[in-house]
């Protein structure tokens, strides 16, 4: 048998839940509470999802995947790939500058703005399905800094600018994530 208020499993005869100290009545007397007999387990997390709670007054953690989440997954892994692209091509082309003997950052500007790929890709890839919109956010900074990274050019290094249109068109995107997330938290919430 199981505890009606924490899902907690029970001694056969207990008059009290030795895990939340509720009064286990007649009532109470079943196996179980959730699917298959099995207790619903209090698995909420704070800030991840949306909480309700089933007819029995249990915590059950509904998962929030939705479009907003979804996009933020894929266009978090897309980051992640478009890092180890520029990291590669940057590297090729700090080569060919120091061969060169020229002065150009062009490929210190790469590896950084990849960087900043790399980590706002990860922050959206984590927070996908958190209905914060902090990290939409901080994901949203992080790519307006490696779009930041490329001014100022590279004679050699041509695709540099590209990627820094990218990342400021994607810093916009995640922005537009954080704002679209409040919305849906809010009418969630009714």
């Amino acid at each position: 048998m199981f505890c009606r208020n924490c899902g907690k499993e029970l001694a056969e005869g207990a008059k009290f839940c030795p895990a939340c100290g509720q009064r286990i009545g007649e009532a109470d007397q079943t196996t179980g509470s959730g699917q298959g007999g099995a207790p619903v387990q209090n698995t909420a997390a704070a800030g991840t999802g949306n909480v309700q709670r089933n007819e029995m007054q249990k915590v059950v953690y509904v998962k929030h995947v939705g479009f907003w989440s979804t996009g933020r997954l894929v266009l978090g892994i897309i980051s992640i790939l478009i890092f180890l692209f520029m990291t590669f091509q940057s590297c090729v082309v700090g080569t060919l500058n120091v061969l060169a003997e020229t002065n150009d950052t062009g490929g210190t500007q790469g590896i950084m703005t990849g960087l900043c790929y790399l980590i706002a890709g990860i922050v959206g890839v984590a927070s996908r399905n958190s209905l914060s919109k902090g990290g939409p956010m901080a994901a949203a900074i992080i790519y307006w800094l490696g779009a930041v990274c490329t001014i100022g050019g590279s004679a050699v290094y041509g695709d540099l600018a590209v990627w820094g249109v990218f990342a400021a068109i994607l810093g916009f995107i995640f922005m537009l994530c954080a704002i679209k997330t409040t919305g849906e938290l809010k009418t969630n919430e009714k």
